[in-house]
């Protein structure tokens, strides 16, 4: 069996060599646990709160963009799609502004 460690942030077992967790996506050369270590991840209460947080603070961004949407549909007649065309490249630059801040681990 080729050598594995815990997780910090989720508890899954991973593959010692890789440089992120495949399930949570977690910086692993910032934790500092033993590549053999099998015991089960104590659960830590500040890193799931944390969590839950940014998955609300996400889905809270998502509802206002897509109410913000709808009322500048509503409000300047405008068809709904091509306001929809306006806000795509927003939402882009949101999931990449996300997801390099999971990278970074902040």
């Amino acid at each position: 069996m080729p050598n594995t460690k815990i997780c910090n942030s989720c508890g899954q077992q991973i593959n010692a060599e890789h440089v992120f967790c495949i399930h949570c996506g977690a910086n692993l050369e910032k934790q500092n646990s033993s590549p053999t270590d099998h015991s089960p991840l104590q659960g830590d209460k500040n890193s799931d709160k944390t969590t839950v947080e940014n998955k609300s603070n996400n889905l809270n961004a998502l509802l206002v963009i897509i109410l913000t949407v709808i009322v500048i549909s509503l409000t300047l007649r405008i068809p709904i799609q091509r306001v929809i065309l306006f806000f795509i490249p927003v939402a882009v630059v949101w999931v990449v502004h996300s997801l390099l801040k999971k990278i970074e681990g902040s």
